[in-house]
């Protein structure tokens, strides 16, 4: 099993410096595509850490595409 935090570098000084709304459409644009692309390489999500979605893969080759 493979475990993958995605995260964003330096996001949490990022966020800070833009007002909360628009931080808030990014954090959650970034967490639809993570999960779209997890969907497409048979990824799962097993929880949450921070603002940012956890992925998991059964199988290492799901990470590029081999499973």
């Amino acid at each position: 099993m493979t475990r993958l935090p995605p995260d964003i570098q330096s996001s949490t000084e990022m966020w800070e410096t833009l007002p909360e709304q628009i931080s808030d459409q990014a954090v959650g644009l970034h967490a639809d595509i993570i999960r779209t692309l997890m969907k497409l390489h048979n990824g799962y999500e097993c929880g949450t850490e921070v603002c940012m979605c956890v992925c998991v893969w059964v199988c290492r080759c799901g990470l590029v595409g081999g499973c």
